[in-house]
């Protein structure tokens, strides 16, 4: 009877866990900053990591570096980006194309970076977004996002437009 009741519960935790799925990815992307915030859009790359709650949930992690060069009296100094977020997304279809709106809450850090110096600071911040999924095969989406970065600062906000485009694994 033991071995009865351990084999069912193995198999309910199996099977539940399979239908939860992990999938990861990485995207390209731009971060324009919006209204008063300065500086110049940066270029970078995204890692992203889902767990699938249920056909329409998705909870998971992004982690992002963008940055860009510039030369100032000769010499070369390279702002950056690092949001760290976790985020949530809801799937509003269950067809090859999915659109979906998310929601990200996380630690940004910004910095620039010259001359052997490397000077940083980082924000709480929050970034409602809507994207689309694409089932390019079975395992395989390709996935765009928009996002507003809402980066809250003591004295002032700051605001950016993030826009990524990338590929998505099904383990």
């Amino acid at each position: 009877m033991r071995k009865i009741l351990a084999f069912l519960l193995a198999f309910t935790f199996v099977s539940s866990f399979s239908y939860s799925q992990l999938s990861g990815g990485g995207s390209a992307g731009f971060f324009t900053p919006l209204g008063e915030t300065s500086g110049d859009t940066q270029f970078g790359l995204a890692l992203m990591g889902r767990f699938a709650v249920s056909d329409e949930l998705n909870v998971g992690v992004n982690f992002g570096y963008y940055q860009n060069s510039q030369s100032v009296f000769g010499m070369q100094f390279t702002a950056f980006s690092m949001p760290v977020a976790v985020t949530a997304e809801y799937l509003f279809s269950d067809n090859d194309f999915r659109p979906y709106g998310s929601a990200d809450l996380g630690l940004y850090t910004f910095g620039v970076r010259g001359s052997g110096n490397t000077n940083s600071s980082s924000y709480l911040a929050v970034a409602p977004g809507v994207g689309g999924r694409y089932a390019l095969s079975r395992n395989l989406d390709l996935d765009v996002s928009v996002k507003y970065h809402l980066i809250l600062r003591e004295n002032n906000n700051a605001s950016f437009f993030g826009t990524n485009i990338g590929l998505l694994y099904a383990f």
